[in-house]
């Protein structure tokens, strides 16, 4: 009995030998599988990082820098792919610099859908950034690739659509947001004038409320259709309280604030959209009460959260939306 099986096992110890040799050549290959998915992962992401980030320059650079473009409302399409390619040459992808196409366009909130062009519309850049050609370590052996790799972003800058808790209580007729002539608010008792005093219900309409808005930081969050209450008169403890927060900053304080579509005050009116408005100066005595502004055509706003509304001076920051 001992002999056979000792015959029985000789017989197969060089199988055992060769179902170990296959065993490691499948292991090796699974490593070497795992390396090179490992690498085309890792140059994935890098393009994703790379389209993003470039997507975010491009949209941020449909509005340069400068607060008087001639054409304030009009979007740089030229600046936009430019600022978007150049950030993707900047930021190599395994070691190499990648390919970019960028597009500008539409971006329609409701459908979620990104329409190329270069409009009035435009609020969006699109880009692609990718790879060609690339190699696997282990997988050219076997005759496996080169592959293509891409990926794809599109970021948005909008008008804003809301603004956060703490603007202060000054609403502004809208036909006088769209210019850069100074404006002077002087809360006239007839109800009609450049902008007004307001609360968001259910908050009264009162000095001390719009007092407390002021000093506190507490002036509602507010979004594009909001209603809010109007109220023309003078507010003297309010007036001062902006005086003082004006000589704190200087001298020059800039505040964003809702524009209303009215010629008349003291009444209730839905927020049209926001403006960015450099207070210079706030005369809190005399017969001539007022604050005097000038509206910047463009500026950032400190909210973002609820981009596309009406067009205006206040642009939300930049989001990526896909």
């Amino acid at each position: 009995m001992r002999k056979k099986l000792r015959v029985f096992l000789n017989e197969r110890s060089g199988s055992i030998t060769i179902i170990a040799a296959i065993g490691m050549v499948v292991f090796c290959g699974f490593v070497a599988l795992a390396i090179d998915i490992g690498h085309m992962m890792e140059i994935k992401n890098e393009l994703q990082r790379s389209a993003d980030a470039s997507a975010i320059a491009g949209a941020r650079g449909l509005y340069p820098v400068n607060l008087y473009a001639p054409n304030p409302y009009y979007p740089n399409c030229t600046s936009s792919q430019a600022w978007a390619e150049d950030l993707v040459a900047k930021n190599p992808v395994d070691a190499s610099s990648a390919t970019v196409n960028s597009q500008v366009g539409n971006y329609n909130w409701s459908t979620k859908v990104f329409t190329a062009g270069c409009t009035s519309t435009t609020n969006a850049v699109s880009v692609t950034a990718s790879r060609t050609g690339v190699q696997l370590y282990f997988g050219s052996v076997l005759g496996i690739g080169p592959f293509d790799i891409a990926a794809t972003a599109t970021a948005v800058m909008d008008w804003a659509a809301s603004v956060p808790q703490g603007t202060i209580p000054v609403a502004v007729n809208k036909k006088y947001a769209m210019n850069s002539n100074p404006i002077k608010i002087v809360f006239n008792d007839d109800n009609s004038d450049t902008g007004s005093w307001f609360s968001k219900p259910p908050d009264s309409s009162s000095a001390s409320t719009y007092k407390n808005y002021i000093e506190n930081g507490t002036c509602p969050a507010l979004q594009v259709g909001d209603t809010i209450n109007l109220n023309n008169g003078v507010a003297t403890s309010a007036l001062q309280a902006l005086g003082d927060a004006l000589t704190a900053h200087g001298g020059s304080w800039d505040v964003y604030v809702p524009m209303v579509d009215t010629d008349k005050f003291n009444h209730n009116e839905p927020v049209a959209g926001f403006m960015p408005l450099r207070i210079t100066e706030i005369q809190e005595t005399g017969n001539d009460k007022h604050i005097t502004g000038t509206p910047l055509k463009l500026g950032i706003g400190p909210g973002g959260t609820n981009p596309g509304g009406p067009a205006g001076g206040l642009l939300a920051q930049v989001k990526l939306v896909n």
